[in-house]
């Protein structure tokens, strides 16, 4: 959102938080009665995904950049949600403290399981992209004038 503005897109930003407050809205009316604060915790949720995809979205065609998905945003969720359910079940969280090395306990397994599915991943990507070697081109002048 701040990086739009900033590059001079604050209409298309501007627009992004309309629709994103106009769902919130639409999402609270609807699921608040049926789902209590859960439906809140969700419509939250919801709504953050939605402004950062727009956001995201914007972004790309301002800056012509590309995002790689699987490194960028797979292999994270593929690393978070096992930690995260490992985490919990070692360390329900009963009481703060306990939440508190929940939180710290996922964030370990999280950052370990991700290096390993980055490494991994880095490995196998690496022997399919392997090029040839190139011949060594012998008419270069290496930074020295031949004609001398």
């Amino acid at each position: 959102d701040v990086m739009l503005k900033g590059l001079g897109r604050q209409v298309y930003a501007m627009g992004v938080n309309i629709l994103d407050s106009a769902g919130s809205i639409l999402l609270v009316l609807l699921l608040l009665p049926h789902l209590g604060a859960t439906g809140y915790v969700y419509v939250i949720l919801l709504a953050e995904i939605f402004n950062f995809s727009l956001s995201l979205t914007g972004l790309r065609s301002a800056l012509d950049f590309r995002l790689p998905l699987l490194r960028g945003a797979l292999l994270p969720v593929a690393a978070i949600l096992p930690a995260v359910t490992v985490a919990r079940r070692l360390l329900p969280p009963t009481s703060l403290p306990r939440m508190l090395a929940s939180i710290l306990l996922s964030l370990l397994f999280a950052a370990l399981l991700l290096g390993g599915l980055l490494l991994l991943f880095e490995k196998k990507v690496s022997k399919k992209k392997k090029a040839a070697p190139q011949p060594i081109d012998k008419s270069a002048s290496f930074g020295y004038n031949k004609s001398v």
